[in-house]
Order: C-alpha cells, then sequence, then structure tokens
C-alpha cells in the first residue's frame, strides 16, 4: 500500500480504536447489567464464555475454545456449527494459538475489528476521490460512525464479541470494491468484492442469506434494465461487453462477484451437506420455520419470550387451529422445509392479519438499541434512517440512465427482498436492521455526493470534483 493510501486507512484505524476503547465496560441487554469483571486487558475467552453463557458471544467463545483444544467439533459441541458459521470461531482459536489461552482476548478482537473497519472506510475514501476532494473523501466515512446505533454495532465490545463488526465491515468493502471495481475496470478489485461478501456469511449467516438472495436476483436486474434500455431506445453494451474479458461493465463486475461470493462459501457448503444432507448454510433457518408453529405459551416456558415478542410464531397467533394441525404433523415426522409452504399458505389466507401483526411490531424493533432491549427509544438518528431508506430508493430509481446504476439497484433491490423474507418467516431482533440502516445511509450519501459533484448546488460544488470522474459513470466516462 502507497503512503498516500495508507494515510486514510492509519487515520480511520486509531480514531476507531480510539472510539472503541471509550466502551471499557459493556453490557448484555439492559442498562442494568454493565458488566464490571470482564474488560478490555483482563478478559480471557473463558472468562466470555462464563459470562454470557449461551448467548451468542458465549456460544463463539466456547467454539473457539473447542478449537483450540480438540481441533474440530465433538458430538457434544456439534451443535454451534448447527446454528452459527463457523468463521468468528475460527479467529478466537487463531488468537489462542498466537497468544495463548489466557491471552486478553476482548483487546485483540477490538485491534482486528478496528483495523478491519478501517480497511472499510479506506476503500470507501477511495471511491469518494472519483467525486470529491481528499480532505472531504477523508471525513465523509467517518460519518457512518455518528449514529449511536451505528457505534454500538461497530466498535462496542459487544458487537465485536458477536462478530457483527467484521462481517458489516466485510459485507460493506465489498460494496465498495464492487463500484471501484468497475470504475477502475480491475477485475482483481471485482474478485476482492466477492470474497469479501463471502467472509461476512463465514461471520454472520445472515450474510449467506442476503447474497443467496442476490444471487437470483441477479437475471431480474438484468432483464428489467434491458427493458428499461429497449423502452428508451438506449444500448444495453453494460450488460455484456464484446470482450468481456478486457473491459468490464456493471453487470459482468456483478457476476465475478458473485461467482466469488460462491467459491468463498463453496468449501464450508459442501462439509455442511456431508453431515447434514442438505446445502443449507446453516440449519438456523429450520429452526425459525418451527418457532412459527410453537405456542406463546410454550414459548414463555421454555424461555424464548423473545422470540414471541419478536413475532417468530405469527402464523400460531392467527391461525391457531391451522397451527395445532401443523403441530401435529411436526409431530408425526414433517420435514422442516416443508414448513415454508405452510406459513405462505397461512398468509395468503389471512394476508391482513398476518401483514398487520408484522408491521404493529417493526417499529418497536425499528426504534430500539441494544441497551434497551425491547423498549422503544425514538433516536433521532432512527428517523434519520428512515429518510436515508427513502431517499436512496428515489436516487436509484432516478439515476437509471446511469450504467453504474445497474450496481446500486441490484444490491439495493436484493436487500430489500432479503429482508422481505425475514419479515415473513423469521422472528425480529434488534440487530437483524443494523445492516439495513448503514446500507442505505451509504447508499444515501453516494446519491448526495453525486448529486453536489454534479453542480446542482452551485455553491457546494467548489468542494467537489468537477469533470470526467464526476460523471454518472464515476471514472469510466
Amino acid at each position: 500500500m502507497g503512503r498516500a493510501k495508507g494515510l486514510p486507512f492509519l487515520f480511520y484505524f486509531v480514531l476507531i480504536l480510539l472510539v472503541a476503547l471509550q466502551y471499557d465496560n459493556f453490557h448484555t441487554g439492559t442498562s442494568s447489567q454493565a458488566l464490571d469483571s470482564v474488560i478490555y486487558f483482563k478478559s480471557t475467552l473463558k472468562d466470555v464464555m462464563q459470562h454470557y453463557g449461551i448467548g451468542d458471544p458465549g456460544s463463539f467463545a466456547l467454539g473457539g475454545l473447542t478449537l483450540f483444544h480438540n481441533k474440530w467439533f465433538d458430538a457434544n459441541t456439534v451443535w454451534l456449527i448447527n446454528l452459527w458459521p463457523p468463521g468468528f470461531m475460527f479467529l478466537e482459536a487463531c488468537i489462542l494459538k498466537i497468544f495463548g489461552e489466557h491471552a486478553p482476548i476482548i483487546i485483540i478482537l477490538q485491534v482486528l475489528a478496528s483495523l478491519c473497519l478501517a480497511t472499510t472506510l479506506g476503500f470507501f475514501n477511495s471511491l469518494l476521490t472519483f467525486f470529491t476532494r481528499k480532505p472531504i473523501a477523508l471525513l465523509i466515512p467517518l460519518m457512518l460512525l455518528i449514529p449511536e446505533q451505528s457505534r454500538l454495532y461497530l466498535v462496542t465490545p459487544d458487537s465485536v464479541l458477536r462478530g457483527e463488526t467484521f462481517a458489516i465491515s466485510f459485507a460493506l468493502a465489498g460494496l465498495f470494491c464492487l463500484y471501484l471495481a468497475y470504475a477502475n475496470n480491475n477485475k482483481k478489485t471485482a474478485i476482492m468484492a466477492g470474497i469479501f461478501f463471502g467472509l461476512s456469511a463465514w461471520f454472520r449467516s445472515q450474510f449467506e442469506m442476503f447474497f443467496m438472495v442476490a444471487t437470483l436476483n441477479v437475471l431480474l436486474t438484468g432483464i428489467i434494465y434491458l427493458s428499461y434500455k429497449k423502452i428508451n431506445n438506449q444500448p444495453a453494451s453494460f450488460i455484456l461487453s464484446k470482450n468481456i474479458f478486457k473491459t468490464l461493465t456493471p453487470f459482468s463486475t456483478i457476476l465475478i462477484a458473485i461467482v466469488m461470493f460462491h467459491a468463498t462459501t463453496l468449501p464450508y457448503r459442501i462439509y455442511g451437506y456431508t453431515r447434514t444432507h442438505n446445502l443449507l448454510w446453516v440449519q438456523t433457518s429450520n429452526l425459525m420455520m418451527l418457532n412459527n408453529f410453537v405456542t406463546s405459551e410454550v414459548m414463555d416456558k421454555n424461555g424464548a419470550s423473545f422470540l414471541r415478542a419478536g413475532g417468530a410464531n405469527t402464523p400460531c397467533v392467527i391461525a391457531p387451529k391451522e397451527c395445532a394441525e401443523v403441530s401435529k404433523q411436526i409431530a408425526q415426522g414433517l420435514p422442516p422445509f416443508e414448513l415454508r409452504n405452510k406459513v405462505i399458505h397461512i398468509l395468503l389466507q389471512h394476508p391482513e392479519a398476518y401483514i398487520s401483526m408484522k408491521l404493529k411490531l417493526l417499529p418497536e424493533f425499528w426504534f430500539s438499541s441494544p441497551d434497551t432491549g425491547f423498549m422503544t427509544t425514538k433516536n433521532l438518528s432512527d428517523f434519520i434512517f428512515i429518510i436515508c431508506f427513502l431517499w436512496s430508493i428515489i436516487w436509484i430509481l432516478t439515476s437509471l440512465r446511469s450504467p453504474l446504476a445497474l450496481i446500486s439497484y441490484w444490491l439495493s433491490s436484493s436487500i430489500v427482498l432479503a429482508y422481505g423474507l425475514i419479515f415473513i418467516f423469521a422472528h425480529y431482533e434488534t440487530r437483524y436492521f443494523i445492516f439495513f440502516k448503514i446500507y442505505f445511509l451509504v447508499m444515501a450519501i453516494l446519491g448526495i455526493i453525486q448529486l453536489i459533484s454534479q453542480s446542482a448546488f452551485p455553491s457546494l460544488s467548489i468542494y467537489f470534483k468537477k469533470g470526467e470522474k464526476n460523471d454518472s459513470s464515476y471514472g469510466r466516462g
């Protein structure tokens, strides 16, 4: 890395680490449970496991310790990789291999997470230099850390111990590399984008779902864009160039990234198939399908009231008779994958009640934070995230004349479709929404920057570049 490119990375790394170190204690779900015993410079992975129990950080810690001692998971711990991908557990085990079992795991992970996030912001900075002058491009990526929820999920020890920081950073790095690959006509950067997408799935399973939806959405996106160009009598050479191996188009850039995403995830998917005889990344989705047909009373009795509060058993609530019948079928051996059809059937039979129940729960989780659990906290930043989402959609749909809009449309529509699946099949958790919020914050920033750089606001455009580098194709005008 050259000195000029390395300075923004170093700036971001130092700043992120300084912000992170302000959170010397952290919370486990409510503000009354501040953790004093597990702090940066003392805590071992065993301390983390004992404190969190079967929660995500505690389970990851158990997985890391298991890999450190036993090389792989045995019959007593294989449930860990049924519920979570092993990427973060591998990382924790590697840290123990290097620094020993009594290593101060939190500060080490915090440094690594800061390096990861700083790399992501460095890619964002590189992208912004196509639009803005270097001092502005250096500062704009820090906007991702201004909202309180962004900091809670990107830099706090709690988020680091859940693997969220790494997964979100990898996904955003893939996004920025995707744009940079096309802007610089660089196939290696497109390959990097796909690898980053894959790494995000290795750390948190919801990102595998995001990019599986994105895979299926490639064809739909191509059809929509071809139709748009045909209606407007515009050439469609941006889909595939005459010499795809020399000149990247937005569509071929996406294809390269998707292929590399699947190449990155294929080894573990093959291993999973040999063990479970299905191609699911993890088995959590089967559990979510089963949760749809568990009564609220049973959930409360089993200590899973958070699932009920998140709408996990919506079909059971709105259609108790159908739920009881499906429960009997489950007891008789109905395969979990067939439950999807049962959920869809109830949705189609009771669409108004189903959608109404899910919508009523939505504000409670959108306007909440890790410190308040399910308590609604109408944070200003949560309203700003809504504005960012709406502005992003407007910007993308009104910029369809741009070849680069294909990338924005493809990934944004994929994210919306993926969250639609969560809306239908899964329960809500506050953390599920944070990537949606940060992603559309990025989209909103890019839309505003592009609008200003095109001299829509002359008084501001003096701070932004003019000429061939700020057109709708970035550096490819």
